[in-house]
């Protein structure tokens, strides 16, 4: 039988950079013509927010109108988009223990691999392709896509059933390292694993209502088992 598990980017599968982060500030800052600062970011990036909900508000706390948010917007996560690959060569990508051994391993599972990320869609994309776990990856659902977390579980899913019409809805899972993940994950029906290798520690995590919680992605036998059985 097969399965559908869907997975988090930033600090579930690779640790998240601050040239992530970066590539907002100048983005933003071609885009609409006014300072910003890293703390800017900072502020309106909670764990489990998606690009979006980042760049809005940000724009919103400059009293940036919304009309000319919304218009230009779109421009701005181009400009995002072009800057990143830059920014990120100069510090790097860093893979979180588990995750090169975990991906086979659940492929030997028969189990279907995608992603429920907040990053933009050609941003989550390159950082795959740059630490060479892409081919592992069938499907996602972006921050591109809508900056609602639960929505875009959905919408992954959505996606598999019509790619992989033998996935049962009672066979998804959702792998993140944030409250919201797992709140998103619950709301759209997947059960869900949560992952201590971001900004949210293991007991909030389990408070949160995550149905398996680990310490990392290493912990392979103890997710596959799991999931055999759930």
């Amino acid at each position: 039988m097969k399965q559908l598990v869907l997975f988090d980017v930033d600090n579930t599968l690779l640790k998240a950079t601050l040239a992530h982060q970066f590539s907002f500030v100048k983005a933003l800052e071609e885009v609409f013509g006014i300072p910003f600062t890293l703390e800017d970011i900072k502020t309106g990036n909670k764990p489990g927010t998606t690009d979006p909900e980042i760049l809005i508000s940000a724009l919103r706390r400059k009293k940036v109108p919304e009309e000319e948010v919304k218009k230009k917007l779109p421009l701005c996560f181009e400009k995002v988009v072009q800057i990143f690959p830059s920014l990120v060569e100069k510090e790097g990508l860093v893979v979180l223990p588990g995750v090169k051994e975990l991906l086979p391993a659940l492929r030997e599972e028969n189990s279907i691999l995608g992603l429920v990320t907040g990053n933009l869609e050609p941003i989550a994309w390159f950082k795959l392709e740059k630490v060479d776990i892409r081919p592992f990856f069938s499907l996602g659902a972006f921050g591109s896509d809508h900056p609602e977390r639960s929505v875009l579980v959905s919408l992954a899913i959505e996606r598999a059933k019509r790619h992989f019409s033998e996935v049962p809805l009672d066979r998804v899972y959702l792998v993140g390292d944030t409250v919201r993940d797992v709140m998103a994950g619950k709301k759209a029906g997947a059960k869900t694993i949560a992952v201590a290798t971001g900004n949210v520690d293991k007991q909030t995590l389990l408070n949160s209502g995550a149905d398996l919680v680990l310490d990392t992605l290493a912990e392979i036998d103890k997710i596959i088992t799991w999931i055999k059985r759930n």
